[in-house]
């Protein structure tokens, strides 16, 4: 694909589930403990059978944990359904009451044992350690609010809450003054409500999962999880006060997968997390207010953002909406190819989308990236949390017709401090490199305010041996800013303290900020492009969006 050119990218179709008569549809109450998973382990022994079953869930609260495992190939269905959408709730937690008022405080005994995640190696670098308050897994609940966990009892403050294991007590000041034996309290005890495993045509409609008491990392970290499952419809459900991610789609190979429709919201690291897929459908969803629990510990990158996909194939996103994430909206990480996103909102998280290590081609098109802030605390790759869209060692982006404005830091922006990453497969040993190139913006609109100048943000013309500028095309935007203002960064990572000066002329000269006719001259890019002058602070959120 020359730069150019708009990359050939199949439109995932997600899944084909068989048009089927249910044989069996079975009602089930929350009332009746164990009825759920005798009725699931039938329906799914018809399934193999070739029998296929409706299983209808009463409204309730089911704290179950299941699995369900491989399944020989045939055509029948297991379909799970809320008999009234989002009145069926998998939890992760029971009630819990025994509290006794010591001074100011409220304690109760703790009889659980919530062994904090091993932690993931840091590889020597202080800015990847993982602080023990990310790996821990005890999550309370009153009247319906996660309240926040603090690693001190000197740390106490209403709304919060410490266990202490050793003495297997928890106390808190409760929020507001609430009288916490008045208050309908839960706390988190159970991982992974539901696990399908080699299963193939599923679906699950109308369906909540919340209160997981999952680990940070796979294998066990949502409430869902699908591994190696084939047409599978993840429709109308809603994810939501997870300790770790709402959904997890792992194993070796999913295929034929949508996700519609569905709600990842207010979860502890990761809304949605997919890895491993071959044609997957994220249509209609949102994932947004996730990492909690990283905002409380610090953490806002390396695991935690609101849509993350991994290691897929044919990969659609659409009309997706990735609002106030405390960390990345979206991240398109590691090994994905033939990725599209379309008509989607990124707004108002740490970094807006990021696609990242892959090999591509992606097309982002139609969307609104907007308003994306840098992260509070300082790492070396702080200047690319913030930017409205991030690309580090991608190859065969095609950025068109997207609105991207009043991002921190930059509106589109490059990472420049390595020149590639170097990938080795865990399964097949081969060693893959990344880099970042055949780029092209095409017809986008983009926009700098006073408080955030930067337009773009790009490597100097030397930067990989030049590899990045031999394909990068920019043709036909349209700018905002002001005309003087120097919004085009080139050779930030190598420092911006040598402008052009008088005579001098290409990126490869100098490294520099250029205003938008410097730009054009030195880049030879953007034909066509257009630059309105003017004051343009007072921009309104993105269309549709309830601030």
């Amino acid at each position: 694909m020359a730069a150019d050119d708009e990359p050939d990218i199949p439109t995932a179709t997600g899944a084909a589930i068989p048009s089927v008569a249910f044989v069996n549809v079975v009602h089930v109450s929350a009332h009746h403990p164990g009825e759920l998973e005798r009725v699931l382990h039938q329906a799914f022994d018809a399934q193999v059978n070739g029998v296929s079953t409706r299983v209808v869930l009463a409204p309730g609260v089911y704290c179950v944990s299941l699995t369900f495992n491989w399944a020989r190939e045939n055509a029948a269905v297991v379909a799970i359904e809320a008999e009234v959408s989002g009145t069926a709730i998998f939890s992760g937690a029971d009630r819990f009451s025994g509290w006794r008022r010591m001074g100011e405080l409220w304690c109760a005994d703790w009889p659980y044992d919530c062994a904090a995640a091993p932690a993931p190696p840091d590889f020597n670098n202080p800015f990847l350690t993982t602080p023990e308050l990310m790996l821990r897994r005890e999550v309370l609940v009153m009247d319906g609010k996660v309240l926040r966990q603090q690693l001190a009892a000197s740390e106490l403050a209403p709304g919060s809450f410490y266990v202490d294991a050793a003495a297997r007590t928890i106390t808190l000041p409760p929020p507001g003054g609430k009288d916490p034996a008045h208050a309908v309290c839960e706390v988190a005890t159970r991982s992974i409500a539901l696990h399908l495993a080699g299963r193939k045509n599923v679906i699950l409609r109308g369906l909540v999962f919340r209160h997981d008491a999952s680990l940070h990392a796979a294998p066990l970290c949502a409430p869902l999880q699908i591994s190696s499952c084939n047409n599978v419809v993840v429709e109308d459900c809603q994810f939501s006060a997870n300790n770790n991610k709402g959904i997890y789609l792992g194993g070796s190979q999913n295929h034929n997968i949508t996700i519609r429709n569905s709600r990842f919201n207010g979860n502890g690291c990761i809304g949605l997390n997919a890895a491993n897929c071959t044609n997957l459908l994220i249509e209609g969803c949102e994932t947004n207010l996730n990492n909690w629990r990283g905002n409380w510990a610090g953490v806002y990158r390396r695991w935690p953002c609101g849509l993350k996909v991994s290691r897929s194939n044919r990969v659609t996103i659409r009309i997706h909406r990735s609002i106030r994430n405390m960390a990345t909206g979206g991240w398109i990480d590691l090994e994905n190819r033939d990725v599209r996103v379309e008509d989607s909102i990124f707004y108002g998280n740490y970094r807006g989308l990021h696609l990242e290590a892959g090999e591509g081609p992606y097309l982002v098109q139609r969307c609104q990236i907007a308003a994306n802030r840098q992260e509070p605390l300082i790492n070396e790759w702080r200047w690319s949390f913030g930017s409205g869209l991030v690309l580090t060692h991608a190859r065969g982006v095609m950025l068109k017709n997207n609105l991207i404005f009043d991002n921190d830091v930059a509106q589109v922006g490059v990472r420049d401090d390595r020149d590639k990453h170097v990938f080795r497969d865990p399964v097949s040993g081969v060693i893959h490199e990344w880099y970042t190139e055949r780029v092209s913006l095409k017809n986008n609109t983009i926009i700098a305010t006073d408080a955030n100048p930067t337009l773009l943000r790009l490597p100097s013309k030397d930067f990989d041996g030049g590899r990045f500028w031999q394909q990068f095309r920019a043709s036909d935007n349209n700018y905002f800013g002001m005309r003087h203002a120097k919004a085009f960064v080139i050779g930030a990572g190598a420092g911006l303290g040598e402008a052009c000066s008088a005579g001098q002329s290409g990126l490869g000269s100098c490294n520099g900020s250029y205003t938008f006719d410097e730009w054009r001259n030195a880049s030879g890019q953007d034909a066509g492009a257009h630059f309105n002058d003017g004051d343009v602070a007072d921009l309104s959120p993105p269309d549709g969006l309830v601030t």
